[in-house]
Formats: structure tokens, sequence, C-alpha cells
């Protein structure tokens, strides 16, 4: 199966929406059917901006943090 190539500008905020589970924007049912794009779009965000997602889910740990104002 090939997959589409995703635009980055695209790709970017699909992938931190999928990280960030939000619903609005993709259900759960649809990223267990589309698992093998979801994974895509996500290495690709990975591989062309290194350090973004996990950037991004280490400052919204923080602040939910108590104190982390």
């Amino acid at each position: 199966m090939t997959l589409p190539v995703v635009p980055l500008a695209d790709a970017t905020p699909a992938a931190l929406a999928m990280d960030g589970h939000v619903a609005t924007v993709f259900w759960r049912r649809e990223l267990r059917a589309h698992e093998a794009a979801a994974r895509a779009v996500s290495d690709r965000v990975d591989r062309e901006l290194p350090g973004l997602r996990k950037a991004l889910a280490w400052s919204i740990a923080a602040r939910r943090t108590p104190g982390s104002t």
C-alpha cells in the first residue's frame, strides 16, 4: 500500500493533534482505521522537525504540573 505524501505544513498540525488526542480533529476510530497513515505522518514530522513533538509534550506536561506558571 502506497501512502500519499502530505505537505509538512499539513502533516505537523495533524501529528500534534494525534499526539494530543484532539477528538475534534481525529476520532480514535479514525486513527485505528488509518494507523499506517497516522504513523507515516508522525514519522515524517519527526524526521523533518526532530524534537518538535517531544518538546511540545514536555511543555504541556510542565504546564500541567502544580506550581509551574
